[in-house]
């Protein structure tokens, strides 16, 4: 699927170099099918063999932006091109394709009447004397969440195949245009909107009224977000909790980003990219790297606290049992999950920043500002400090990060 992935993104790029430059973060969509190139895994190989070329794809799935898979709102269709003079690279759900595949693919702009048609190319990848094959869009339903609309991307000799399944469009994405990225939440509490959120992109927000937290702790049975002041960028690869005053994509914008900016350490929060299943369907290839398509992580309610909103209205971060409405075995996909000890409370309401400066005062009674000693979030003097374990402390009235 990698290879796939960096598949069409670097061929694309190099293909496309002939008439201009591609850098950036893109969509990649089907001339025939209108479905959008995702990535949903991690796994696949890509070969050439004495009979031709073989592709492990599975991973990437093309879906309709038709509100079910919310392509505006789908990190997995987000695509990040880099490169020049037919090397191009991508990156996207936290890994690069150029790590999968050490091939070379081209984009070639579709010809009609020996002129170039302006939007429309095939990805190739040539193998030389073996020749090329291009990437095309097919129907292939084989236990994908039910998903009717969706289909795979295979790859063969072009030959044979229907010429229009084969062409892609690449829309450049931008806050500015109609090919964009903003959330769509879907929790309610206190008259505003929220998602977790995890990605492999930096971005920085764009619409007014959304705001950014991560957590920076838990102290007194609550978990404490922090909020990123206006503009900040918010790092790749930093899981998230987004508040909207809307649930429309088109009033949560952000802006996509090129940053190497580091993720805070202090954040509990844990993200996940993938949940994903293809039926638990195999490929083999002639060698170690076999692939399973099953890449999901499951549900510890011993220490992990989802996003909900309780019986009060509250937003909480909470455990939730088998059983109950909104259980599910595996963690959604670009979604994150506060990561707790075991002995943690099941239920854990929010706790502003703010709140909790002011709390910590309270909670080291009597020690002067200018006190040395160690206390943990929830008050506890720590007596040996020579070695203390990964964690946030509090330290002469202001924390510390071991």
């Amino acid at each position: 699927m990698k290879k796939l992935f960096t598949l069409f993104v670097t061929a694309f790029l190099a293909a496309a170099a002939q008439s201009q430059t591609f850098s950036g973060y893109y969509r990649i969509w089907n001339d025939y099918s209108k479905r959008y190139l995702s990535l949903l895994d991690n796994k696949g190989w890509a070969r050439a063999s004495t009979g031709g070329v073989d592709y492990d794809l599975f991973a990437i799935r093309t879906l309709l932006d038709n509100g079910a898979n919310d392509i505006v709102s789908n990190p997995a269709s987000v695509i990040y091109i880099s490169g020049k003079n037919n090397a191009y690279n991508c990156a996207a759900q936290g890994t690069s394709l150029q790590e999968i595949t050490t091939r070379t693919f081209q984009i070639r702009s579709y010809r009609q009447g020996g002129k170039a048609v302006a939007g429309k190319y095939q990805i190739r990848v040539e193998e030389g004397s073996l020749g090329a094959v291009v990437l095309h869009d097919i129907n292939y339903f084989i236990d994908f969440e039910a998903q009717k609309d969706s289909g795979n991307v295979g790859a063969q000799n072009p030959s044979g195949l229907a010429q229009e399944k084969t062409l892609w469009h690449f829309d450049a994405i931008s806050s500015s245009s109609s090919c964009f990225f903003g959330f769509t939440p879907t929790l309610q509490a206190n008259g505003k909107y929220y998602q977790t959120f995890y990605a492999g992109f930096p971005f920085r927000v764009v619409s007014s009224g959304l705001k950014v937290y991560y957590v920076t702790g838990i102290f007194q049975g609550r978990a404490v977000i922090k909020p990123y002041t206006a503009g900040a960028t918010i790092p790749a690869e930093t899981p998230v909790l987004v508040e909207s005053a809307s649930p429309t994509a088109a009033n949560n914008k952000v802006e996509l980003l090129v940053s190497a900016e580091a993720a805070p350490k202090d954040n509990l929060l844990r993200g996940v990219f993938f949940n994903y299943t293809y039926g638990d369907y195999v490929t083999y290839k002639p060698s170690s790297s076999n692939t399973m398509h099953d890449n999901r992580t499951a549900y510890d309610p011993s220490t992990m606290r989802l996003l909900r909103v309780n019986s009060a209205g509250e937003l909480v971060f909470a455990k939730v049992a088998p059983g109950e409405s909104d259980y599910a075995p595996f963690i959604a996909a670009n979604s994150a999950y506060l990561s707790v000890a075991s002995s943690a409370p099941d239920e854990l309401p929010l706790m502003t920043y703010a709140d909790f400066t002011a709390g910590i005062q309270q909670a080291v009674t009597g020690a002067a500002p200018a006190d040395k000693a160690v206390y943990t979030l929830s008050g506890a003097r720590v007596s040996n400090t020579t070695d203390l374990p990964h964690g946030v402390y509090i330290k002469g009235g202001k924390k510390i990060v071991r």
